[in-house]
């Protein structure tokens, strides 16, 4: 079972980066052309998965979201400032914190959580708070309603813990 997760994990990531070094290697970012495939059925070891969003095909080959699939095979999967981290889960050298901070553009993407930046953010249907300054990197603890959490800003962009996203109910359980 491990070996069939880590090939599987392998495969996916080996896919994603290799589109991505063509992307950059042309200069930039490329707009490319997919098909969602919801008629699609992921299955695990015999059994269906669940996956919140669709595999898609392009160029003839089937992706699914690296998230979802390394979450599925008990992985932790992180990105942050550009780099891509899987970690068995059972803590790897990275640890749960730095695996798990995720860009508020990733929240609202991968979780299809409402994120609005302005001179305010609101995050969901509970959160609202004053932008802080981007110009120095930092953490810094955001209260609302009794509750926290920890807001991270490096490089002008913003990034929260999924850990605490999920624990206040901002993205449910699975």
């Amino acid at each position: 079972m491990k070996q069939i997760r880590a090939l599987l994990v392998g495969v996916v990531a080996g896919a994603l980066l290799a589109t991505s070094a063509t992307a950059f290697a042309a200069g930039g970012f490329t707009k490319i052309s997919a098909l969602l495939r919801p008629d699609y059925t992921v299955k695990v070891d015999g059994k269906k998965v669940d996956m919140k969003n669709a595999p898609i095909t392009y160029n003839n080959n089937t992706y699914i979201p690296l998230r979802e699939a390394g979450n599925v095979l008990g992985y932790k999967v992180g990105f942050n400032n550009g780099t891509i981290t899987l970690d068995s889960g059972s803590g790897g050298s990275t640890g749960e914190a730095a695996t798990s901070l995720i860009s508020l553009k990733e929240l609202a993407f991968d979780y299809n959580v409402e994120v609005v930046i302005k001179e305010h953010i609101e995050i969901g249907d509970t959160i609202y708070f004053n932008k802080p300054d981007t110009t120095k990197d930092r953490s810094e603890t955001i209260y609302f309603s009794g509750k926290k959490f920890t807001l991270v800003i490096k490089n002008g962009n913003f990034y929260v813990y999924l850990d605490e996203m999920k624990k206040l109910g901002i993205i449910p359980e699975k």
